[in-house]
């Protein structure tokens, strides 16, 4: 068995063989925080910075849209397409399809990509 007190006898900070067995004062116990820290601070290995990735920028390549009126059934399938102006005849249309197959249609105002044609 190793001789536990002498590890501690020659260090002042961390006490002697008879500090072990009282108990440490303020002082005594903020001192051997501190030693046993910086100890720590010493192994402790120190890593290098790490590098910051630099991203590309995002190339901000906003497309036109226009919005146009669709007429929907009630599983979500396209029935018609009006464009914005007509708004009032998609909702002809769906109110036409409904009374004619009993089902439920909707009009949604959906944004679709503007064509070179339609600029």
């Amino acid at each position: 068995m190793t001789n536990v007190a002498g590890i501690y006898a020659d260090n002042p900070v961390l006490g002697t063989d008879k500090d072990m067995a009282m108990r440490l004062s303020n002082k005594a116990r903020i001192a051997r925080r501190a030693a046993e820290a910086l100890r720590a601070a010493e192994e402790k290995r120190v890593r290098p910075p790490r590098k910051i990735a630099v991203r590309p920028p995002r190339s901000v390549a906003t497309k036109r849209v226009k919005l146009v009126w669709k007429v929907f059934n009630d599983g979500f399938k396209e029935m018609a397409c009006f464009p914005f102006s007509k708004e009032a005849e998609a909702k002809a249309k769906a109110a036409a399809l409904a009374e004619k197959t009993g089902k439920p249609h909707f009009v949604n105002g959906v944004k679709v990509p503007m064509t070179d044609a339609a600029e």
